[in-house]
């Protein structure tokens, strides 16, 4: 009898599920996690970001944890990215209806609704928001923001929509009469969580880990004291598992290759192993690869007794 036995194709398969991790990251931890936090400032000059002399470090952008990087071209690319088919006015998408919608005019200036901004601006909800008709909606992107990017290592797939929570130290201080936190609404929103005075400062990117404070009060404001208390999310990470069927049928594996069960020189099995009645127990099975390399090893929380009138399957689960 062999000690190996190979598997059919159908007796291995992956099944996959997320799991949802919670974090509650401090600031001053945000350089082992990787977290980047910079300002993004628009120009007034088009070509101004080719000039050497624009890149910001630490001290001229007053945004700690961060190596050298150009304010404006980082304005644009934020911009390119999620804000381009905006009105940066009033937040609407950049179409003659919604346009209207929000400012009440019969007619838009058609220089807003050229071919050239029709970009792809990763909306997180299929619901189309309006400033003044749906207040918490709208994305602007006003001359100054603040950019907080969490890596692709902690959010696994995206941040769990409704669990993004930035809580500012107690040293930023008040604005809009107040000191709350800023959370997500669900639809990839940043609110204050507790005041109705300003009800979009920002967006949140969840497939990215993109958090952008746009609302220039609240972005000058953490600007000056950049490090927040914690960022705090819900993590999507999916788990792959390997499952492995390994059937036994009732004729095989019903003798013990274990050198203790022989006795003499003549290596003959024990009396006590070598009866009808003998059946051996399943304590561990091993996966091998085609060159017989032990690469898994599924231990049972118990033995098992294998029967030797019926099959037996055993279950191996491998969650990587």
């Amino acid at each position: 009898m062999s000690a190996f036995k190979k598997l059919k194709s159908t007796d291995a398969f992956v099944t996959t599920y997320v799991a949802k991790k919670s974090w509650n990251i401090t600031g001053s931890s945000f350089d082992s996690y990787n977290i980047q936090s910079i300002g993004i400032l628009s120009s007034s000059d088009e070509y101004e970001y080719l000039n050497p002399a624009f890149n910001y470090g630490p001290a001229e952008s007053g945004i700690s944890n961060q190596g050298d990087y150009n304010q404006k071209i980082a304005y644009r690319s934020i911009n390119q990215l999620y804000y381009k088919n905006y009105n940066k006015d009033n937040g609407s998408i950049l179409d003659p209806y919604f346009y209207n919608l929000a400012t009440g005019s019969t007619s838009a200036p058609i220089s807003n609704f050229t071919s050239s901004k029709l970009f792809e601006n990763y909306e997180q909800s299929t619901l189309t928001y309006v400033e003044g008709v749906h207040s918490s909606g709208s994305r602007y992107l006003r001359d100054y923001g603040i950019v907080y990017s969490l890596p692709r290592s902690i959010i696994g797939t995206h941040i769990e929509p409704n669990t993004l929570k930035l809580n500012p130290g107690a040293n930023i201080g008040i604005y809009y009469n107040s000191t709350a936190s800023i959370i997500d609404d669900g639809d990839g929103i940043l609110l204050l969580s507790e005041s109705n005075s300003v009800t979009n400062v920002g967006n949140v990117i969840y497939t990215h880990g993109i958090a952008i404070i746009t609302d220039t009060k609240v972005a000058q404001k953490f600007r000056n004291e950049p490090l927040l208390e914690s960022i705090e999310f819900k993590s999507n990470q999916p788990i792959f598992t390997y499952n492995y069927h390994c059937k036994i049928s009732d004729y095989e594996y019903n003798h013990t290759q274990n050198p203790t069960a022989l006795s003499g020189s003549d290596n003959k099995l024990r009396n006590n192993v070598s009866g009808s009645d003998f059946n051996p127990y399943i304590t561990s099975v091993g996966l091998y690869n085609d060159a017989q390399e032990l690469i898994a090893v599924g231990k049972l929380s118990q033995p098992l007794r294998k029967p030797s009138d019926t099959e037996l399957t055993v279950q191996i689960k491998l969650d990587i």
